[in-house]
Order: C-alpha cells, then structure tokens, then sequence
C-alpha cells in the first residue's frame, strides 16, 4: 500500500518535470524564468522640500569615481506648504548609493549631498531636500584701483589648514571677482595674495579676512 502511494506521487512528480520541460523547450520570444533576487528592482524618492527648483540629481553607486549623467529631466519644483515635488528613480541592481542634487538662484549654485544610501531588492526608500543640507557659495570682488588677485586661499576659521589656490588660471583684475562653489556652511579664513604692486606694504601683499557661510535661504 505505502509503495502503491509512493509510485503515484513519484508518478506526479515526473508528471511535473516533463511539462515544466517542455515548456522551456518551446521558445515564445520571452524569458519566463523569474529573475534572481539581486535583480529585483528597488525605489527611490526624493522631495524637493526646499524653496527653490531643484535643477540636478545624480545617483551613482559609492564605488563609482565620477558622479555621471544629471538624471533629472526638467526642473524639481517646490510644491506648496506640505506638498513638495517628487523625483522617483528605479534602481535595477541593489547596492550602495551616492546622491548629489543641486539648485540655483540669482547668485550662484548650491549642492547637497547624500552618501551610502543602501538600496536593497523591493526598498522603497524617501528622502526630502530640506534648504538646510546644501552647501554655500563665495564671492569675493577685487575693488583695488590698479593690482590683480593673484591667489585665494580658504582654511576653516583659526586652523590655518589652506587650501590649495583657489585661482585655477590667470589672475582676477579690478572691477572683476571670482565665485568659489560648494562650501560647506561654517566659519572661515580667506587669504588673499595681490600682484607685485603691493608686495612693499605687508598689509596688502596678503590678507586675511573672517566670514561665515550660512545654509541656503530666500529672503
């Protein structure tokens, strides 16, 4: 009786892998297998809770070098009280994220930054710009009469750690100014270097001044 009931599902069973092959051998154009796991898509959302258009979005994975291609196709609005605009994105291949948005007004552009965003199988992450997470901006005009800025230098405030120039090329002469981009909100040291013009009074050759960057707002 035991083996009578165990020839029946052996009989089932076999049953069961026979049509399961032919299924496969015949092809309809379509793969019917279900994709593994690690293929499973997964989500990400973004409001923009700023008071600002958000202009560019860049999602790359962390071990990427370079952030590549702005994935945003028109403007991220700002919605009203409550209601923000949202960018959605599908990632097809679960890893590990880095997220950089970036939005502009009359004065300059500002960025803010995400890292390491795991984004697993089916996740369904959220995440809101708030004017709070973007970085500043400085501007410094040359209002000498007649000598160049020949170098910038920026250090956080008191630890005379000095960036390298911040003049790629060339020099600013007067009337002109430069606009250093994405620096993070806090106190800093800025030095500037002039042309030989005034290089016999020490208060001129270089100087140092104090400033504070604050967190993007509009009036």
């Amino acid at each position: 009786m035991y083996k009578k009931v165990f020839l029946i599902l052996c009989s089932i069973i076999l049953l069961g892998v026979l049509a399961s092959c032919g299924q496969d051998d015949y092809d309809d154009g379509y793969d019917n297998a279900p994709q593994p796991p690690d293929y499973i898509s997964g989500r990400i959302t973004l409001y923009n809770d700023t008071l600002l258009p958000i202009r560019e979005i860049y999602l790359t994975p962390s071990s990427s070098l370079t952030w590549g291609a702005n994935k945003l196709s028109t403007d991220l609005l700002p919605g009203g009280p409550g209601e923000p605009e949202l960018w959605t994105f599908v990632v097809m291949i679960p890893d590990i994220f880095d997220l950089k948005v970036a939005t502009v007004d009359a004065q300059s552009t500002y960025y803010a930054y995400r890292y390491d965003i795991p984004i697993r199988a089916s996740d369904k992450v959220v995440l809101y710009a708030k004017d709070l997470d973007f970085t500043g901006s400085l501007e410094i005009f040359n209002d000498a009469s007649s000598e160049d800025i020949v170098a910038i230098y920026v250090s956080p405030k008191g630890l005379n750690i000095w960036s390298q120039n911040q003049i790629k090329s060339g020099s600013i002469p007067p009337g002109d100014s430069i606009q250093l981009l994405d620096i993070a909100p806090r106190s800093y040291d800025v030095m500037i270097e002039w042309s030989n013009g005034y290089v016999s009074n020490p208060n001129y050759s270089s100087e140092i001044i104090s400033l504070t960057l604050v967190p993007l707002s509009v009036p």
